[in-house]
């Protein structure tokens, strides 16, 4: 009952290649841009000592384009 070496392969694909993390910073008119693969993304945005959790879907021939509001 131990992980196969296909399993060991498929987590470092998606835990490490395929995973999308990034950290940005927004710029004069507090915009950010970023690329990641299509599909369902968690955003938490930090500004002046809040954080915001918001959710983005990516997807094939959209805009993609995503606003968040701060308080």
């Amino acid at each position: 009952m131990s992980p196969k070496p296909a399993y060991e392969h498929l987590r470092r694909l998606i835990k490490g290649e395929w995973w999308t993390s990034e950290h940005l910073l927004c710029n004069e008119k507090g915009m950010a841009r970023w690329r990641g693969f299509y599909g369902l993304y968690r955003l938490t945005v930090e500004y002046g000592g809040k954080k915001i959790v918001t959710r983005a879907h990516l997807a094939k021939g959209a805009e993609n384009i995503f606003k968040v509001e701060l308080p």
